[in-house]
């Protein structure tokens, strides 16, 4: 995807990060097909308004968000992902 930018309301606030692109680990796009996604639609997904929270239930080892919102055919979504930072980028 190249440079980005996440841009979300959360914590009764609105954010903006600049990212490089989507990191997939072996195994999310089995995850994905079994919810009817493609990676690209979630790598949209993220492009339009969404909602971002804490994931503090499935957070122990690293920081977890949960994001909510409609994927740009408007079917509703619900991601989870962990922002990572490699060589000094996020």
């Amino acid at each position: 995807m190249g440079n980005a930018h996440l841009n979300f309301e959360g914590y009764n606030q609105k954010m903006s990060i600049k990212f490089n692109g989507f990191d997939w680990e072996q195994g999310n796009e089995q995850k994905c097909q079994k919810h009817g996604l493609t990676k690209l639609e979630i790598e949209k997904f993220f492009q339009g308004k969404i909602r971002v929270n804490p994931d503090v239930k499935h957070s122990s080892s690293e920081d977890r968000y949960l994001a909510i919102g409609r994927s740009p055919n408007g079917k509703p979504m619900f991601v989870a992902f962990t922002l990572r930072n490699y060589q000094g980028e996020t």
